[in-house]
């Protein structure tokens, strides 16, 4: 669940207040959702402590774009997982027709209680 958003980075998307206690699978596109992949990238940064993926993601306003997504598991000073941070830098569409958008970054903060929650 996203629990904060943080737009104060150099070329951030803007906050969404719509986005506060939603699952963080609405940044994928239905296909994804489907294969539970947010779930999956999930489990593999709370086993190997980060996963980074490159594919399609929606905005909060239901726009998709290309971009590369950084999971990074947050853990308290007792190794037990407090939750997540998940930055998605925007990069060259692969079908060559997009425009360069990289250098812009939308980055939240979503937790969970524990891996049993992502599994």
């Amino acid at each position: 669940m996203v629990v904060a958003w943080h737009d104060n980075l150099p070329g951030a998307a803007m906050f969404d207040h719509r986005v506060i206690g939603t699952h963080v699978s609405q940044f994928y596109p239905a296909a994804d959702v489907a294969l539970q992949r947010a779930d999956r990238q999930l489990k593999i940064a709370s086993i190997l402590g980060a996963d980074t993926r490159e594919g399609w993601y929606r905005r909060a306003n239901g726009s998709v774009f290309w971009g590369v997504t950084v999971i990074e598991a947050l853990q308290l000073k007792n190794g037990e997982l407090h939750g997540y941070s998940h930055v998605t830098r925007h990069s060259r569409d692969p079908r060559g027709c997009g425009h360069m958008t990289a250098g812009r970054v939308s980055r939240q903060l979503f937790m969970c209680t524990g891996v049993a929650a992502v599994a």
